[in-house]
């Protein structure tokens, strides 16, 4: 900070009570997260088609899958109700009975595998007294062996513990060889491409949700009101906000909806009819904001005056910007004290309307001088990357010195370029 700007300050710094800073409210509140998403969008598209075109990937680059089946009925065909409600019932033990270690090792055992248990499920039903043995395997052939090999085991299981003599309730019998399916089973490639889309897309919403209400950025209209006790006077682009003071904008491309932005923007502020506005730019991208601005303020025959306040030589707007526009840098000297209300004065003696363009307050504190002469102060923000707590710093400073906040111009950010 300039050590100038102590002196300054004291020498500005009301005595009223009333005129001290005030706490501003901040935005600190819960968005729906439909806006969140909205805010976001970009974002959300992106992730979702990158998990989804990875799921396509897995999908289409695995192994089919086959599934065989072979259905055992329980018990005899023809018999009484009692033996039948006792099949029923056994049904369900065979389909528990069907999963256990000893007997899937023996199917194993006879076909040369090392293990079959990812591969079989059973279910039964007591009412129908079917057992269904599933088997699912990369092979089709290898899926209708176990299949097979695993129900003649079954059927041999409830052999042995038939009871000689009576009907018995607990008997097996195979009624549906094992068979393949037609084709490969489970999900497809488009399948698993549209779950993992639907996951990625749920994970980045997650994500934005965090960072959006984590994050002490601007984020829309009610933010910057909340921040700063006014409103909004103009929404600007993306690249309207970041364009380049030359060429201008309403001049290369007339027709533009950059231009028709700038042109809105300036029709408001002739509305309002202050003759000196001061530009204060909180967002350090917008350095071509103030120039286009003053461009469109020369319609009709007016004659504007640029005071080009900022500190960087690299940054500075030309001085053969436009015709009915003169810019002017103010020395070292007159930024301070007296010397910018007579600088000012000279300059309404000779141009319609006088625009200053400042840096934010905490890259330099020439604009406070300006901002306590001016009849009017901007500021121009972006959202999702201008922190809330600038603009309630920079109000308060305004206060300080008595200048008149019109509202501000809100320019489009980006929701990873949050400047920490």
């Amino acid at each position: 900070m300039d050590p100038r700007f102590d002196t300054y300050m004291s020498s500005v710094t009301p005595s009223d009570p009333s005129l001290e800073p005030r706490p501003t409210a901040t935005a600190d509140r819960n968005v729906s997260v439909w806006t969140v998403a909205r805010r976001w969008r970009t974002l959300l598209v992106v992730a979702a088609l990158t998990a989804g075109l990875a799921g396509y990937a897995v999908g289409a680059g695995g192994k089919d899958t086959y599934e065989a089946k072979a259905v055992l009925l329980v018990g005899p065909i023809n018999t009484d109700l009692d033996t039948v409600k006792a099949a029923g019932q056994l049904g369900q033990t065979y389909a528990e009975l069907a999963t256990t270690a000893p007997v899937l090792s023996d199917t194993a055992r006879k076909l040369g595998l090392r293990d079959v248990s990812g591969e079989v499920t059973a279910s039964a039903n007591s009412v129908t007294r079917l057992l269904t043995v599933t088997v699912k395997d990369r092979s089709r052939e290898r899926a209708v062996a176990i299949a097979r090999t695993h129900a003649d085991e079954l059927v041999s299981l409830a052999a042995q513990r038939q009871s000689a003599g009576g009907t018995n309730p607990g008997a097996l019998q195979i009624v549906e060889p094992a068979a393949a399916s037609s084709g490969a089973v489970g999900p497809g490639a488009a399948l698993i491409a549209l779950a993992a889309a639907a996951v990625g897309l749920l994970g980045a919403l997650g994500l934005a949700v965090i960072l959006d209400r984590s994050s002490g950025a601007v984020r829309d209209v009610t933010d910057v009101k909340a921040a700063t006790g006014a409103g909004v006077i103009a929404t600007l682009s993306g690249r309207t906000l970041r364009a380049a003071a030359a060429p201008p904008l309403v001049v290369v491309e007339p027709s533009s909806k950059a231009a028709q932005e700038i042109r809105r923007l300036a029709g408001k502020l002739r509305a309002v009819g202050d003759r000196s506005l001061l530009l204060l730019e909180v967002d350090e991208r917008a350095t071509g904001v103030a120039a286009n601005l003053a461009v469109a303020l020369t319609a009709g025959g007016r004659t504007v005056a640029l005071v080009d306040a900022t500190d960087d030589p690299a940054a500075h707007v030309p001085g053969d910007l436009a015709e009915g526009v003169t810019v002017y840098r103010p020395a070292e000297s007159s930024r301070y004290e007296g010397a910018v209300d007579e600088q000012l004065a000279e300059l309404l003696a000779e141009a319609d309307t006088v625009v200053v363009r400042a840096p934010g307050l905490d890259r330099s504190p020439v604009g406070l001088a300006w901002a306590r002469a001016a009849n009017g102060t901007l500021l121009v923000a972006s959202t999702d990357r201008t922190s809330r707590g600038d603009l309630v710093g920079v109000v308060e400073s305004l206060r300080l010195v008595h200048g008149r906040l019109l509202g501000t111009v809100l320019g489009s950010g980006s929701p990873l370029g949050l400047r920490r």
